[in-house]
Formats: structure tokens, sequence, C-alpha cells
């Protein structure tokens, strides 16, 4: 059965800028379906349900801090910031799509799809906020979407 390593699991770590409790939560965000479903075991699903609705929260906060008050602008840049694809750039400039762990049935380079990155990416988002709570997950974001990514995304075309 394919699991995270220890040395994995602290690179991860590194990478995220957050040393986990529970280490079983790390590992649960990086449990594909189609492994779980070949081990019998819980994949990453609910904890991407979860961090879908956490990221869009911190990022609302984010941007409602900036004091914009027009709430189309904040709308459109809050979508920007927490589309798929920008996800998916993440887990790449990240590297963390390596540790996914999948099943037999998904080969990895060749099936590989690119919602499967944002899936990750928004598992990692839940799992921190398990563990660590709300504040973690904010200082987690932060990190991640910069403020001039944050500034592009306010600032992007199409909004008046």
């Amino acid at each position: 059965m394919q699991i995270l390593q220890k040395i994995q699991i602290e690179k991860i770590e590194n990478i995220l800028g957050y040393n986990f409790i529970d280490k079983s939560i790390l590992i649960k965000a990086f449990t594909h379906s189609t492994f779980a479903n070949e081990h019998g075991i819980d994949s990453n699903e609910k904890l991407e349900f979860l961090g879908d609705s956490v990221l869009g929260f911190v990022v609302s906060t984010m941007l409602y801090d900036r004091d914009l008050n027009d709430e189309e602008v904040l709308t459109v840049a809050r979508s920007k910031i927490v589309e798929n694809e920008n996800l998916q750039t993440k887990v790449d400039e990240l590297g963390l799509i390596e540790f996914l762990i999948y099943g037999k049935c998904f080969d990895k380079k060749k099936d590989l799809k690119e919602r499967v990155k944002a899936g990750l990416f928004e598992a990692i988002v839940g799992a921190v906020y398990l563990d660590g709570g709300l504040e973690n997950v904010k200082k987690f974001v932060v990190m991640i979407f910069d403020k001039k990514e944050v500034r592009k995304a306010i600032f992007s075309k199409g909004i008046k």
C-alpha cells in the first residue's frame, strides 16, 4: 500500500509552511479516491469539499479587508483567485502533485486531470483548517496568494 513516508511529510510541511499536529489529516488530503477505493479508506473528497468553502471565505475576507466598496469587483476578484486554473498553477508551482497518493487505475502521467490538482489544493486548505484552525489557514492563504496576485485579480481586465 502506497503511503507518504516521514521524509515526504516533512517536505510537504516545509512547502506549505505549516506543521500538522495530526499527520493523518495531511495524508488524507493527498489520498485520491482511486487509491482510497482500492484500499477501503477515506479519500480527500470531504476535505476538498470543506477546503473549497474555507478558501472562498478566507479570500473573501482578504478582499473585504482591502476596503473596497464595489461588490462586483470583490466578487470577480475572488472568483479569479479561487478558480480551478489558478489553484492548479499553485499546485504546480509548489510541486505538490508528486506527493499525490493514487490508485493503480490512475496513471499519473497520462490521465492526470487538471481538476485533480485544484481538488488537491482545496483538500490541503481543508486539512490545514481542521488541524490548525482558521488563523493558520489565513496565514497559509496569504503566503500562497501574495499581495501582487490579489491586486492583479482586483484590477484585471473586465472589471469596471
